[in-house]
Parts: C-alpha cells; sequence; structure tokens
C-alpha cells in the first residue's frame, strides 16, 4: 500500500505508525463530523422556494457504530435516510427531484460510480435549468 505524500509504500516500522496516526486522525474527524451532523437542525424557510434542487441519493447503506462508532441514521439506517429526503422537501416546500446512486455515501466519486453519477449530475441540471 502506497500513502500519498511518504513516496514509499508501507512495509512496516516507521511506516505502519504514520498509516496508524493517519488513521486515527481520519477516524476522529469523521467522529466529529458525524457528531455535527446528528446535532443539525435546518428550519424551513422560504429563502429555498425557488432555488433549484436535485437530490442524488445512495441507495446503500453502511454500518457506522461498526466502522467508527457512532450511531449516524442518514448513513445507515433505510428509513431515516428515506425520511431525510422528506425533510429536504419539506425544508424547499415542495418535492425535489430524487436520481439513486447504488452505492453508499462514501463511494459516489468512485471509478465504478463516476460515469452513472454523472450522468445523473447532467440529467439533474438539464431539468433544474428547465425550471
Amino acid at each position: 500500500m502506497h500513502i500519498v505524500g511518504t513516496g514509499s509504500s508501507t512495509g512496516g516500522g516507521e511506516n505502519e505508525k504514520k498509516k496508524s496516526s493517519v488513521r486515527e486522525r481520519i477516524e476522529a474527524q469523521f467522529v466529529r463530523h458525524a457528531s455535527l451532523l446528528q446535532k443539525y437542525n435546518p428550519q424551513a424557510d422560504r429563502e429555498y422556494a425557488g432555488v433549484p434542487c436535485a437530490i442524488l441519493h445512495c441507495t446503500r447503506s453502511m454500518d457506522t457504530e461498526k466502522l467508527c462508532g457512532v450511531s449516524y441514521p442518514w448513513l445507515s439506517n433505510e428509513e431515516f435516510r428515506s425520511k431525510s429526503v422528506d425533510g429536504w422537501g419539506r425544508l424547499f416546500g415542495r418535492r425535489l427531484l430524487v436520481l439513486d446512486i447504488d452505492c453508499n455515501h462514501f463511494e459516489v466519486f468512485g471509478a465504478a460510480n463516476i460515469a452513472d453519477v454523472s450522468t445523473k449530475l447532467e440529467w439533474a441540471c438539464a431539468i433544474l435549468e428547465g425550471q
């Protein structure tokens, strides 16, 4: 495995310590972000009424508790995720265009999904520009 910026592969010793340190920092950052998002509570505002909007909805969930020890239903619970889409509609005061992508939140821009995501973004832009 190669860690960007190290100029060498991980084979043990100092590189393993760097790898562990990077992983710990990434996990800590994820936990902080998940905590902030759990607490986020947007208020409906009519300023959003005319803003074009589409949602790219990932159809696959992930177990955030197992991954990083944080319960984050927006990523892990199908029912909660569907309700969050409805919540965005309430915030905007209308039903929103929802385009499904067959991946989880962190795979959207992965090589396996980029063609589908690009097509759906183009489609969403064309629809939204025509509103």
